[in-house]
């Protein structure tokens, strides 16, 4: 969560004529009508935050499905330990949130257990591609089934 803590409407005043160079301010209102020329809105950093870590885990997800063929591979090991630093920070940050800054909801503690979780199955995939393993001894990271 990204707070704002300092908003200063007033120091937007001389913006309610002019536009916001490098800002969607007028894109906006040519297609919605509508101007917030106070700051925020639907193109503050906030929520350009939260778009920008959506995209990357598609990029990630979609990497990881185009490496599936390579379950042993050093592609497939680095986008495992890709998801396992992921998953480890979320499940970190969600119980931070949770427990430091007092916040909550429906969904938190399970998705600080579903992230943990996921960073357990990251690390039993990343030691059974272990080369000092034996073949066939452990197929977490089989691709037979695709």
């Amino acid at each position: 969560m990204v707070r704002n803590e300092d908003q200063r409407p007033e120091a937007y005043k001389e913006m309610e004529t002019l536009y916001r160079p490098s800002h969607a301010d007028y894109t906006y209102q040519a297609k919605y009508g509508i101007r917030n020329w106070q700051g925020g809105g639907r193109a503050s950093a906030r929520e350009t935050i939260g778009r920008v870590a959506g995209a990357a885990l598609l990029a990630l997800g979609v990497a990881c499905w185009f490496a599936r063929g390579d379950a042993l591979g050093g592609d497939a090991k680095g986008l495992v330990a890709a998801m396992l630093l992921y998953n480890v920070a979320v499940a970190a940050l969600l119980a931070y949130a949770a427990i430091g800054l007092k916040l909550g909801g429906p969904v938190l503690w399970p998705a600080v257990i579903l992230h943990a979780a996921m960073a357990v199955w990251c690390i039993a995939c990343l030691r059974c591609a272990s080369p000092a393993r034996p073949a066939g001894t452990c197929d977490l990271g089989s691709t037979r089934n695709f």
